[in-house]
């Protein structure tokens, strides 16, 4: 880990002198935090207050020159991939995030096959309609277009609430157990906290919820 550090903060000054970068730009690459090289893979990370700096870190143009100086530097090319966080931990948690979504995603024509059959609408159904939405989302590397799909993923989510509990009004005790699974899912697509998906949903909730109670 020092190690990495020590490299990326030989990589900083060559990028500067190569590129011409805009003040955003280049605080960017100042508050990255290199948490792992694996393989061809350079992690670099960004505290949750940074956020907002991370389509710099992703732009294309950045990536080449990053790529072209690690080649001088210690032989060989590497890709980047940016999350939030600055730890290994939580590399592993936004890997294992991802894994699941990958599975979700090869489970989802078992799933689709099964509602069919069964003509039954249930949360593994929504979990599959979810990634499918998500597969589908044109521009969905862009941090705008994942905002829009939260925002879509929670109106959703809530109508489905309403509807699965109309026909099972039994199982509102397992209510808060599906909704994590859908938020830690969601979370793994759009890269955010599960708890940001959870407000999100929530706030749908509510709402909707006032919007039918008595004046």
């Amino acid at each position: 880990m020092d190690d990495l550090r020590q490299l990326w903060d030989r990589v900083k000054p060559i990028i500067r002198r190569r590129m011409m970068l805009s003040p955003d730009a280049w605080r960017s690459i100042d508050q990255a935090i290199p948490i792992a090289l694996e393989g061809d893979l350079l992690v670099l990370g960004l505290t949750p207050e940074n956020e907002n700096l991370r389509p710099y870190l992703e732009a294309e143009g950045l990536e080449v020159v990053v790529r072209t100086i690690f080649k001088e530097l210690i032989g060989k090319e590497v890709g980047l991939s940016v999350i939030v966080g600055s730890t290994v931990e939580d590399w592993e948690r936004h890997k294992a995030r991802m894994e699941m979504v990958r599975r979700l995603e090869q489970r989802g024509e078992v799933v689709g096959a099964r509602v069919t059959r069964e003509g039954e609408k249930d949360w593994r159904w929504l979990l599959h309609q979810l990634s499918s939405a998500y597969a589908s989302l044109q521009q969905r590397q862009l941090d705008y277009v994942k905002g829009q799909f939260t925002l879509e993923i929670a109106e959703r989510v809530a109508e489905f609430e309403e509807e699965y509990l109309s026909r099972h009004p039994m199982k509102e005790a397992d209510l808060v157990k599906e909704l994590e699974r859908i938020c830690q899912r969601v979370a793994g697509m759009v890269n955010l906290p599960p708890s940001a998906i959870a407000v999100e949903i929530e706030r749908v909730r509510r709402a909707r919820k006032q919007r039918v109670s008595p004046s």
